[in-house]
């Protein structure tokens, strides 16, 4: 399985090859994409991401972009955390400390 972003369109990040794991996507103001798999230690950076289009109708998590009824995340979830900025790599660290250590 591979985690997936998509903006005007779909990017493939990293491979997942354990089970549970630990990942983040973040984008920064150089519009540079970055996949982080914590737990399988790997990295993918994209250059020139694109955001696309303004959404004014909906938001989705664990779906695919085709539909909404399409593509569904399958298996167990536990957190998820969600910023407007992006976070460094110490601040997403205290963020998997927090969340792993409730």
């Amino acid at each position: 399985s591979q985690l997936k972003f998509h903006g005007s369109s779909q990017i493939n990040g990293t491979n997942v090859t354990t089970q549970p794991v630990i990942e983040s996507v973040r984008v920064d103001s150089s519009r540079t994409l970055k996949f982080s798999n914590y737990t399988d230690n790997t990295t993918t950076s994209v250059s020139n991401f694109s955001y696309g289009n303004t959404n004014s109708t909906a938001t989705a998590l664990f779906a695919g972009y085709v539909s909404n009824t399409s593509e569904w995340f399958v298996g167990d979830f536990y957190w998820v955390y969600m910023c407007q900025s992006t976070l460094t790599d110490e601040q997403v660290q205290q963020v998997i400390d927090y969340n792993e250590n409730l």
